[in-house]
């Protein structure tokens, strides 16, 4: 069984650019099922399992709004599937789809789709018809942790698009309409509430819409958001207390008894609980996982064996992939059950019950921290004596509160119960939130090449029998993963981050940050730098801005600056439109130099201007290379910042995301750029990059590539000067991610990982205007 749940993980797993290889492979292994040999019999049950996998997973990527419909009108009828998300200015929901119009070969099963403005109130469990803009599921690529584009794939997302209008078909109904109406109820019994009656409704029926941005902060930097989800902890204390409850209660019938042993009425109670309570949860993966470990539990009573330790996480992965295998996509997959794993392995049964729960969680805390830092860039140094104090009052409190106080609503209207139960948990979460305020998450950053060899090696060593010698090399090997040097960072590095239709570019020196432009700015004060810059500043243990450049006070260039100086310190804010932004003025002929990487500005010429007109315009040269950006650079201007150009440029990051108004002949014969980087958001309705600059930049010699297509571009000097460059959407691809494009007349461009020669070919001349050189190396 542990060959099947292998072989479940390959295809979702494996890079795109070696998939076909090591698919193939799989697949002949399922030749070996005649043979005797065990081995051979499990590396036929491997391949098995690989071969199920990409069955499903070819068939839910089928399901995918076709690429050219992206962007078309339908008419679509179906079951709103989860809670609607409503912020007052947005409401948000899930549909499983019944019906399409116009039709497609084969219909996206379940679609995300946003309703702006004055949406009608919209109910989990309803049937809608509804008017919407449809596009194909596709998220930024960047060189951070979180995926768009996978979690949407795990959610069973094929489309996504926003709604014109619609109608109500029918009431709610089913598993999601009875969810819905708890979850009403509960937030009408609970009033408006704070933070507390929030929980209480997470902790009921996994809405967790109430609970604010500030609280999830607290219970992140304290290391027990676990502990406000529906967790298999939460499953397993139902299952117990119900089961309990009922033998107890089924011993106390003599009449019942005989018929029925106690344990076999327990057993059956407590996973009918165990049922309601994950089916008020949406059936979320953890909840699922605690399922199968509660029948494995409930099977074993019924049919009195005793259950294997191992038997029950294995077969609740078996039944948790194999009819989803995108489910270890989730990071919630690979924690719940690496918790259950180091409970199993750090529980002793007969030691004594606090030393007992103490080791348990050291162990669980020390074995998930590379999880979390793989997972999210960051854990919580206190998460191990907190968990203590928090999971027993949770599960011996909170929990069974919350149920007590439900119940005693549900018999007799007691809105007090709970209101009163919600004000307690105030009273705890302002406790929390005092002690959070004086505790910092641990954000590593970039971890150092032996970190997670070393780390292997110490966990194997770890599982090792007890008595086994050389066990102590467990902490050696741990301190010396924890005590590595990070990585040094390049003599220059150039990251173009992927935005969408706006701009935000990161340079980094030896020890010196700076940050050129923040992305664009979005409804309900949100910013594309909320999912991408800051995400790419932390992960890459940024703490300290030491300039940022806003070249102009545009919404798609300085959109995120809030959200930036929120994340991390800004030690200097430099723009072409101070008055906007704050900050002081950029203005041609300002330079400075970090680790011998000279900054010059070369525009604006005066203050005091706006608008694009005010860009800031920035060259980075190391001597042997030179990157020019231009923000929305408009083609007036690009004759005085040509003339101040020296030297030809090795990147370009073309102005105005490749608008028709800039990126003048003038200005190439100038830079003569070798890469041309152009910031558009994708499928834009603005059209860009405009064919007409594209071709130019063409002619000119220049490789171009789009961060709508490539993702990030990220460009680094080493320390010999090598010149190297990385598209992040070819590097990073697995299956289930959008395929990369080029923009040149959709012809791939080969340059994603390769290194650009510091001397170009001999190959044909290109021209640009009336200037002609060979073409770029």
């Amino acid at each position: 069984m542990v060959a099947w749940v292998l072989g479940l993980l390959v295809p979702v797993h494996v890079p795109a650019a070696s998939a076909a290889w090591a698919l193939s492979t799989a697949f002949a292994l399922v030749l070996l099922a005649p043979a005797r040999h065990p081995l051979a019999r499990r590396l036929a049950l491997f391949g098995a399992a690989v071969a199920w996998a990409a069955t499903v997973m070819a068939l839910d990527l089928e399901a995918r709004l076709p690429e050219a419909r992206s962007g078309d009108d339908f008419t679509v009828t179906g079951e709103v599937a989860a809670l609607p998300e409503d912020n007052g200015r947005l409401t948000r929901l899930v549909l499983d789809v019944d019906t399409i119009d116009p039709a497609l070969p084969r219909r996206p099963e379940r679609m995300r789709l946003s309703w702006y403005g004055e949406a009608p109130v919209v109910r989990a469990g309803e049937r809608w018809r509804l008017r919407v803009r449809l596009k194909r599921p596709r998220g930024f690529m960047n060189p951070v942790r979180f995926d768009y584009e996978a979690w949407l794939t795990r959610r069973g997302i094929s489309a996504t698009g926003y709604i014109h209008g619609g109608e109500r078909l029918a009431a709610a109904a089913g598993v999601a309409g009875w969810r819905g109406r708890l979850a009403g109820t509960l937030a009408t019994r609970l009033g408006g509430g704070g933070d507390g009656a929030a929980v209480v409704r997470a902790l009921l029926v996994g809405d967790r819409r109430g609970i604010s941005g500030d609280l999830w902060k607290t219970l992140r930097t304290l290391g027990v958001t676990h502990l406000v989800a529906i967790s298999g902890l939460h499953i397993g204390l139902v299952a117990g207390l119900a089961g309990l409850l009922s033998a107890a209660l089924w011993r106390r019938v003599p009449a019942f008894a005989r018929r029925w042993p106690a344990s076999v009425a327990g057993a059956l109670c407590g996973m009918s609980a165990a049922l309601a309570y994950a089916a008020a949860a949406g059936f979320s993966l953890p909840t699922r996982r605690a399922l199968v470990m509660a029948a494995v539990v409930a099977g074993a009573l019924l049919w009195r064996r005793r259950p294997s330790r191992w038997r029950g996480l294995t077969l609740a992965a078996t039944a948790v992939l194999t009819p989803d295998p995108w489910a270890s996509l989730s990071p919630g997959f690979w924690l719940s059950f690496g918790a259950v794993a180091l409970i199993l392995l750090a529980w002793r049964p007969g030691r004594r019950r606090l030393g007992g729960a103490l080791r348990v969680q050291i162990a669980v805390t020390a074995g998930l921290t590379p999880l979390l830092l793989h997972s999210f860039g960051a854990f919580s140094w206190v998460s191990a004596p907190v968990n203590l104090i928090a999971v027993p009052l949770t599960g011996l409190l909170i929990v069974p509160g919350a149920f007590l106080a439900a119940a005693a609503d549900a018999v007799w209207p007691a809105g007090h119960v709970l209101t009163a139960f919600a004000a307690v948990l105030d009273t705890v979460l302002t406790a929390a939130a005092w002690l959070a305020e004086r505790i910092t998450m641990v954000r590593p950053g970039p971890l150092a090449p032996a970190f997670w060899p070393l780390l292997g090696a110490a966990g194997g060593i770890a599982l090792l029998p007890r008595g086994f010698p050389g066990r102590w090399l467990t902490l050696a090997l741990a301190g010396l993963a924890l005590t590595a040097p990070s990585p040094p960072r390049p003599a220059l590095k150039v990251t173009f981050v992927e935005v969408g239709q706006g701009a935000a570019t990161v340079v980094e020196t030896r020890r010196h940050v700076l940050v050129f432009d923040t992305g664009p700015r979005w409804g309900a004060g949100a910013s594309a730098a909320r999912y991408s810059l800051v995400p790419y500043l932390r992960g890459h243990g940024v703490s300290t801005i030491d300039r940022l450049v806003v070249s102009h006070a545009d919404a798609d260039h300085a959109g995120g600056l809030a959200a930036v100086r929120r994340a991390v310190a800004v030690d200097r804010l430099v723009s072409g439109e101070p008055g906007e932004t704050g900050g002081s003025p950029c203005r041609a002929g300002q330079s400075w130099r970090w680790d011998g990487v000279t900054f010059r500005m070369l525009a604006p010429v005066e203050t005091g201007r706006s608008g694009n007109a005010a860009s800031c315009v920035l060259v980075v040269d190391t001597g042997r290379h030179r990157v020019l950006l231009t923000g929305d650079l408009v083609a007036a201007d690009e004759p005085a910042v040509a003339a101040r150009i020296r030297s030809p440029v090795d990147v370009l990051q073309v102005g105005h995301h490749g608008s028709a108004t800039s990126t003048t002949p003038g200005l190439l014969r100038a830079a003569r750029p070798r890469l041309a980087v152009i910031s558009a958001g994708y499928d834009n309705r603005y059209g860009l990059p405009a064919p007409a600059v594209v071709a130019r930049l063409a002619r000119c010699g220049a490789r171009v590539v789009n961060l709508a297509e490539s993702g990030a571009v990220t460009v680094r000097e080493t320390g010999a000067g090598a010149w190297w460059v990385r598209r992040e959407r070819p590097a990073r691809r697995r299956l289930y991610h959008e395929r990369p494009h080029g923009v040149q007349a959709g012809r791939q461009n080969r340059y994603d990982s390769g290194r650009l020669g510091d001397r170009p070919d001999n190959g044909g001349g290109k021209t640009c205007g009336n200037w002609s050189r060979p073409a770029a190396g």
